[in-house]
C-alpha cells in the first residue's frame, strides 16, 4: 500500500532529478558552442579542491553575462565521485588586461561561501572560503565538440 509518505518521497526525488537534468541539458548545450575568444561566457570544466582538508573532485560551470560588470555562474560539483549538487553565484568585477577580476558569494547547502578570482577566455581560477572551508576552483574550457 502506498502511503502519503511514499508519494511525497517520489515527488521529492522527481524534483531533485529534474533539477539535475535541467542543469545537465544547459551544460551540454553550452559545451557544444564554440568558446568566445573575448569573454568568459559558456561552459567550463575543472576541479574544486579544499585547502584545509584533502577533499577534491570534478567541477563544471555555465557562465552567462548579466552586464559589463556582472556574470551569473551555475556550478555543479561532485563529492566522492558520485554525489553532486548545483549552486549559483553572481560574479561581480571588472575587466583588466583581457581578464575578468571578480568576487561573489553563494549559498551552498548551509554554508555561505565567498569567492574571488580571475577568469580570462580560457582559464578560470578562484579562491573560496566559508567559516569551515577554504579552497580553489580551477577550470578551463571543455574540449571542442
Amino acid at each position: 500500500m502506498i502511503t502519503w509518505r511514499h508519494g511525497a518521497i517520489c515527488w521529492l526525488l522527481l524534483a531533485v532529478l529534474g533539477c539535475g537534468c535541467s542543469y545537465s541539458r544547459e551544460w551540454r548545450a553550452a559545451s557544444r558552442q564554440a568558446a568566445p575568444t573575448n569573454d568568459i561566457t559558456g561552459a567550463w570544466v575543472g576541479v574544486w579542491q579544499n585547502s584545509n582538508n584533502d577533499h577534491t573532485d570534478r567541477l563544471i560551470a555555465v557562465i552567462s553575462r548579466v552586464s559589463e560588470t556582472e556574470y551569473h555562474a551555475r556550478f555543479k560539483a561532485w563529492w566522492l565521485g558520485i554525489l553532486s549538487g548545483t549552486f549559483e553565484a553572481t560574479l561581480t568585477g571588472r575587466w583588466e588586461d583581457n581578464a575578468f577580476v571578480f568576487s561573489g558569494t553563494q549559498q551552498v547547502m548551509r554554508w555561505t561561501f565567498s569567492q574571488e578570482g580571475r577568469a580570462d577566455p580560457r582559464h578560470f581560477q578562484s579562491q573560496y572560503s566559508s567559516d569551515s572551508y577554504r579552497g580553489i576552483f580551477s577550470m578551463t574550457r571543455p574540449p571542442a565538440p
